[in-house]
């Protein structure tokens, strides 16, 4: 799974301020972090899920995640037995998104565990 460490968001924001990353805004950075963890995980993942991984709070996290629902990078599906309980999955675009974004971060030097 990827996540990454205090160690690795350290190392983010040097490449980010170094200028070694791709000039992303840092909304744009937090939803490429939500994306991998979409994309990545062999598990359903709910925005509770989620928001653990990540270390924020379920509300940022459930806003960031409605944000990417309208611009089609992933889509809520309603669970059977919860109807309340929302399993979010990363689109085909987004899945393309973070595959591109993961290259550059990649191709310059970024720490991913």
């Amino acid at each position: 799974m990827w996540r990454l460490t205090q160690q690795g968001r350290d190392r983010h924001a040097e490449l980010l301020q170094a200028g070694l990353l791709p000039n992303m805004s840092k909304s744009l950075t937090r939803r490429a972090a939500l994306l991998a963890v979409l994309t990545e995980s062999t598990t359903v993942r709910t925005t509770q899920d989620i928001a653990k991984i990540l270390d924020e709070a379920d509300s940022s996290v459930r806003r960031r995640l409605h944000t990417m629902q309208r611009q089609g990078l992933v889509t809520g599906i309603r669970d059977k037995t919860n109807r309340t309980r929302v399993i979010w999955t990363p689109t085909l675009q987004g899945r393309i998104l973070q595959a591109r974004v993961r290259r550059l971060t990649k191709k310059n030097g970024a720490v991913h565990r």
